[in-house]
C-alpha cells in the first residue's frame, strides 16, 4: 500500500472542531458580566464603609466632648436632694458604660481586603478611625476608672469566688458538676464597694453553679 492509498484520519467535520477554537464572544460576554457584577459589589462594599466611617467619626466626637467635659468640669458637691450614695451610683453608672464600650472597641470587625483604589483607601479610613475611637474610649475609661478609685469605690472580685448573698445577686444558674455548688462562673453586672465604710453599694449580679 503506498502512502497516497492510505486513509484520511480525519474526516472534515473533524478537521473543522480541530481548528475552531473556543468560542470568543461566549467569553467575553461571560467576563463582562463578571466585570459589571464585581463592580457593583465593590460600589456596595464602599458605600458601606462611608457610612460606617461616618458614624465612627460622630461617636469620636461625642466621646471627646465627653472627655473634655470630664475633664474640665470639677466635681460637684452632692445635691442636696441626692444621697452620697445615689451620686455614686450615678458615677459607677457611666464607669460600667465605658467600660462595655471600650471593650467593644476591642474587637473590630473582620474586613476582606480589596484591589479597588477606592474601596483600599475607605478601608483604611474606616480603620484608623475605628482605631482612634479605641484609644479615646481607653482614655476616659481609665479617667473615670481614676475618679471611681480616688472615690474609694472598687469593683468586687467575684468570678470563680463562692456564692456570697451578702455582696452578689444570683440571676442565673448554669449546672457544673465539675465546679463546687454555688460557685460564680460568670459576672454579668459588676458589683462595687465603697472602701471607707467598707459597704457594699451595689451587689455584683452573676451566674452561678449548680452540681444538679
Amino acid at each position: 500500500m503506498t502512502p497516497d492509498s492510505l486513509p484520511d484520519t480525519f474526516d472534515d467535520e473533524e478537521a473543522e472542531a480541530e481548528t475552531t477554537g473556543p468560542d470568543l464572544q461566549e467569553l467575553h460576554d461571560e467576563l463582562a458580566a463578571a466585570t459589571a457584577e464585581w463592580r457593583r459589589g465593590s460600589r456596595r462594599t464602599l458605600d458601606v464603609l462611608k457610612e460606617f466611617g461616618g458614624a465612627l467619626e460622630a461617636v469620636g466626637g461625642m466621646v471627646r466632648d465627653l472627655h473634655h467635659s470630664s475633664r474640665q468640669a470639677p466635681s460637684p458637691a452632692p445635691a442636696a436632694s441626692a444621697s452620697p450614695d445615689e451620686s455614686l451610683l450615678a458615677l459607677i453608672d457611666l464607669a460600667d458604660r465605658l467600660a462595655r464600650l471600650s471593650e467593644a472597641f476591642t474587637r473590630p470587625p473582620a474586613a476582606a481586603s480589596s484591589f479597588w483604589p477606592p474601596a483600599r483607601r475607605a478601608l483604611a479610613g474606616w480603620q484608623s478611625a475605628w482605631s482612634a475611637q479605641a484609644e479615646a474610649c481607653a482614655i476616659l475609661r481609665a479617667h473615670a476608672e481614676d475618679t471611681l478609685a480616688r472615690s474609694g469605690l472598687r469593683r468586687l472580685d467575684a468570678d470563680g469566688a463562692l456564692f456570697d448573698p451578702a455582696a452578689m445577686t444570683a440571676v442565673e444558674t448554669i449546672i457544673r458538676p465539675d465546679l463546687p455548688d454555688h460557685t460564680v462562673v460568670a459576672v454579668l453586672v459588676p458589683g462595687w464597694r465603697h472602701l471607707p465604710t467598707a459597704r457594699i453599694l451595689r451587689p455584683a449580679q452573676v451566674r452561678v453553679s449548680r452540681v444538679r
